[in-house]
């Protein structure tokens, strides 16, 4: 009974872990702004729109209060929540938090040449059309890319991010 238990409370603390944070919802969103910097934004943007998918609202709150005190560029940054009836306008970068319930396939194809930057914390997303998915280690962004949603969204991404290191295996 007891290694029955052991072994429930173990995968339970696995979900947890698998699931994530609030507090990473902070360094998530430093990733997301450092992936920002390689893309090509219109030089007469007034602000950086970055709609959020969040977990929970613990976590869209954390995130929201970090970039209260940021900016992009030079330009303010607004985080807005997505939903499933969420307009697209203006937006220029879009974070799904994993278990954040969003369908990323019904998402990709509403994406699609958008010049839309998508940004996961969920393999599971990538390779379902998310264009980066980031992980933090140690302090250290790792990211792994997909290729053809980024060429599928008509994003100019610099050339130095697509290295061949990081690109999603097919």
């Amino acid at each position: 009974m007891h290694k029955i238990l052991s072994i429930l409370l173990i995968m339970a603390a696995a979900l947890i872990g698998f699931a994530g944070s609030p507090l990473n919802a902070r360094d998530d969103m430093e990733g997301v702004l450092k992936l920002a910097n390689y893309a090509s934004w219109p030089p007469d943007a007034n602000v950086m729109r970055i709609m959020m998918a969040p977990q929970s609202d613990e976590s869209f709150k954390t995130a929201s209060t970090f970039l209260n005190n940021c900016n992009f560029n030079d330009l303010p940054i607004e985080l807005v929540r997505f939903d499933s009836e969420s307009s697209f306008d203006g937006i220029s970068v879009i974070y799904i938090e994993s278990n954040s319930g969003v369908d990323m396939e019904s998402l990709s194809k509403k994406m699609m040449s958008r010049k839309i930057l998508t940004i996961t914390n969920d393999m599971g997303n990538l390779m379902l059309g998310c264009m980066f998915y980031i992980h933090n280690t140690d302090e250290m962004l790792d990211y792994k890319y997909n290729k053809q949603a980024v060429i599928n969204s008509g994003l100019m991404m610099q050339a130095s991010v697509m290295s061949p290191y990081h690109c999603m295996d097919q």
